[in-house]
């Protein structure tokens, strides 16, 4: 549909001087066919009006046009080519000749295209867009946003103009004005219901995920049928932490299409995030059987089972993981966890996890994994991995309780003290920890400061 903006752009700002002075109403009418995808029709009519005007060059670019509607690529280009043997300064055929080399992905000769149209006109708009667009797929947001900024008032106000400056800013790492931007878009009135699922897109791409709920909203209100507005407000709402709404409508929308395995994936995690392990399990046992090779499906089973205490099938599903995708060291450390944290193999575990901490020896997970396997058999080793993983990252808090519990075992009350006060400090309602250090000061004679702890817990 692009390209036939561009034709009805092209025949009426500054191109109608190249067309027939009696041949304006059959091109208005080629127009309208095309506008209806009657593009054979559209071809039978400018075939006819070519006959009388052999050497029309914009009537040989409208044909190139409609054969590129219709897939015949090669006829096209053979048309663009002639139409600029005749008129090599010709905007709309190389407008048009770059469109037709972005569809096939030649991005070089696009640009190149382009660029000669921007010499001839340069406040072309469609090549300014096009142009910043072409930036943009390379990452190039600055050069981007200097061709958005050359755009005539009237082109830069557009929503589509406007969701181009928003990725640029974004790409560019300016996620304020970008968001910005597409508030001041949604809120300027009714929209077509895919340029407000654009704005939800990068809105979720910038972290607003409020605001790119409400630009989901919006668009599922212009296009209540479509699935995939319905699927990413659903995730937007998990990522905004409106886990009960994004139940609710990945729910909806497994009534409407129940084997789409990506709504069970999301459905399972939004139910992980509610802690609801048990309900999570079984949505994604029967989403893996739909799809046996999907690497999430199988890391979030890992994940539930783990937290259900199953670790043999956590260990199962890993081992299903890794024989998909067998270079991925975490999913062997993550394999290696599970089986020494259950009955069946443990000594197999510590040498996955051993393995890991050798390749991987500042790994802070790793060391925190390694240690408390370690840590029934060989609690010093155990400690001295701890101490490397919190001097890594003293914010470990997992490492930082391991690591008092250790040392409280051992004696050394009061660097099990400040470790465990760290935690109590830094996550107030971890019961474990408030236990933990209340027992401390009960054995370091502190009855006084253990009530206190655990009364404030």
């Amino acid at each position: 549909m692009a390209a036939a903006v561009c034709l009805a752009c092209c025949l009426f700002c500054g191109q109608a001087e190249l067309l027939a002075e009696n041949a304006s109403s059959a091109y208005r009418e080629v127009r309208r066919l095309i506008d209806e995808g009657r593009y054979t029709d559209a071809e039978r009519l400018i075939g006819a009006q070519l006959q009388q005007h052999l050497s029309d060059p914009v009537g040989i670019g409208v044909l190139a046009l409609i054969l590129d509607f219709e897939g015949r690529h090669g006829e096209a280009e053979v048309c663009f080519q002639k139409g600029l043997r005749m008129a090599p300064d010709s905007i709309f055929l190389l407008n048009n000749l770059g469109r037709h080399y972005v569809s096939l992905k030649r991005f070089p000769e696009a640009r190149d295209a382009f660029a000669k149209a921007l010499a001839l006109d340069a406040s072309n708009a469609f090549a300014l867009l096009e142009l910043a667009q072409l930036d943009l797929n390379i990452g190039k947001p600055g050069t981007a946003l200097d061709y958005l900024n050359r755009l005539p008032g009237s082109v830069a106000e557009q929503s589509t103009t406007v969701l181009l400056r928003a990725r640029a800013l974004h790409l560019s790492g300016d996620d304020t004005t970008a968001a910005n931007l597409l508030d001041k878009m949604e809120a300027s009135g009714p929209s077509r219901a895919s340029l407000y699922f654009s704005a939800g897109l990068l809105l979720a791409e910038c972290r607003r995920y409020r605001e790119a709920q409400r630009a989901f909203v919006r668009a599922l209100d212009a296009d209540p049928a479509s699935f995939n507005i319905q699927y990413n407000l659903g995730v937007a709402s998990a990522e905004a932490g409106d886990l009960d709404r994004a139940r609710e409508i990945f729910e909806h929308a497994l009534a409407r299409r129940s084997d789409d395995v990506d709504c069970m994936l999301q459905l399972a995690l939004v139910y992980q995030q509610k802690l609801d392990f048990d309900r999570s399990l079984p949505i994604l046992m029967r989403a893996t059987v739909l799809a046996p090779k999907r690497l999430d499906i199988l890391a979030a089973i890992a994940f539930a089972t783990e937290k259900l205490g199953m670790y043999g099938d956590t260990a199962q599903a890993w081992d299903r993981y890794l024989q998909i995708q067998p270079d991925d060291d975490i999913a062997r450390r993550e394999k290696g966890f599970a089986l020494a944290s259950g009955d069946d193999h443990p000594e197999k575990g510590l040498e996955d996890l051993r393995w890991f901490q050798r390749k991987h020896p500042q790994d802070v997970k790793g060391l925190y994994e390694l240690a408390i396997a370690e840590a029934v058999e060989q609690p010093d080793r155990a400690l001295e991995h701890l101490n490397t993983a919190v001097q890594e990252k003293p914010d470990s808090l997992p490492a930082r309780y391991a690591r008092a519990s250790l040392e409280y075992q051992d004696g050394k009350l009061q660097q099990a003290e400040e470790d465990a006060e760290y935690v109590v400090k830094s996550a107030p309602d971890n019961v474990r920890a408030i236990t933990l250090l209340a027992r401390i000061d009960l054995r370091a004679n502190h009855a006084e400061r253990a009530l206190k702890s655990l009364a404030e817990g």
